[in-house]
């Protein structure tokens, strides 16, 4: 499982929920301040956290890559869930196709509900909801992040950059 995140950790260092969520950190647009509302008001009354208190990890690297590609200065941790809360596994897809909805609400609630259902897309990125992980490995930098963002510019094909290449060699070889 991997963490995109742009804060420091190291070896064995334990993440938790956020005390302020990356929502209050970064400047939401209106757009994007009305995706959480109507996915938080699909959720289901089973799951008792919102989702800006959660902690989202990636069960593949290629989806952390992706992730991080777009967020500047982030680094990839390899982590692994404590045995803590597990709270929902949902395709983002869903939440990333929100923004091209985003004057119909009808399309947005369905696409919410899509997502907290556990359904899948063509070609799924799922993020897992917890609240507390360890970080075994520190996968990548931002001067990673950067070489991939170059290397992607060229071929937008995360399977074919060098830094996943790598990456699955040396998890092969352990």
């Amino acid at each position: 499982m991997y963490r995109v995140d742009k804060r420091d950790y190291k070896i064995c260092d334990i993440i938790s929920n956020p005390e302020i969520s990356y929502q209050s950190l970064i400047s939401f647009s209106n757009e994007k301040i009305l995706i959480e509302e109507i996915l938080e008001n699909e959720k289901p009354s089973t799951i008792a956290i919102e989702r800006k208190s959660c902690l989202y990890i990636f069960s593949e690297l290629a989806d952390a890559i992706k992730f991080s590609l777009l967020m500047t200065d982030s680094k990839i941790y390899k982590v692994q869930q404590l045995n803590t809360n597990f709270y929902h596994k949902g395709d983002m897809n869903f939440t990333e196709v929100m923004n091209e909805y985003i004057t119909d609400k009808n399309i947005l609630r369905q696409l919410a509900k899509s997502y907290w259902a556990g359904k899948k897309t063509f070609k799924p990125s799922w993020e897992i909801l917890v609240d507390k992980i360890q970080v075994k490995e520190i996968i990548s930098n931002d001067e990673n992040r950067k070489k991939m963002l170059y290397e992607f510019n060229e071929n937008p094909n995360i399977e074919k950059l060098n830094f996943y290449i790598t990456q699955l060699q040396n998890n092969n070889l352990r």
